[in-house]
């Protein structure tokens, strides 16, 4: 998916089929190493250290200074995200765009649905007999 923007309080974007084994794999191969982390914590506290000190301290400065609020890694070279963000979106262009089938018309509601299905299973009344010996059927 590709937001694109707002129009009248709607997002707008655009939706793209995906092969999501294939582009894991892709995303597997490519993933840039975490450089440096940004933390923000519930006390104001906002540090900034490297993927190392935060995989290992973690928990010492939750215990400090409370959850982490906010949370932003950082890779070793921005342009080479940049690059990658880049041939992502171009690869993303050459795909078609995905195709959705609307039904129209509207569904029964649940409460008609239900009233259908209880008449369908009540038990139907049994030929009554009237005193000529005829069958009446109700």
């Amino acid at each position: 998916m590709e937001i694109t923007g707002l129009r009248d309080g709607k997002v707008m974007g655009n939706l793209y089929e995906l092969d999501y084994r294939q582009h894991a794999a892709k995303l597997g191969q490519q993933a840039l190493p975490i450089q440096e982390v940004s933390l923000k914590f519930e006390d104001g506290t906002e540090t900034r250290c490297s993927y190392e000190q935060y995989d290992h301290g973690i928990y010492g400065m939750v215990a400090e200074h409370g959850k982490v609020v906010s949370r932003h890694y950082e890779p070793e070279s921005e342009d080479a995200l940049r690059g990658l963000l880049s041939a992502a979106r171009q690869g993303r262009q050459k795909n078609r765009a995905a195709t959705f089938k609307i039904k129209i018309g509207r569904k029964p509601s649940i409460r008609k649905q239900l009233a259908e299905a209880k008449s369908a299973a009540a038990p139907k009344k049994a030929p009554a007999k009237t005193k000529n010996q005829e069958l009446e059927v109700g």
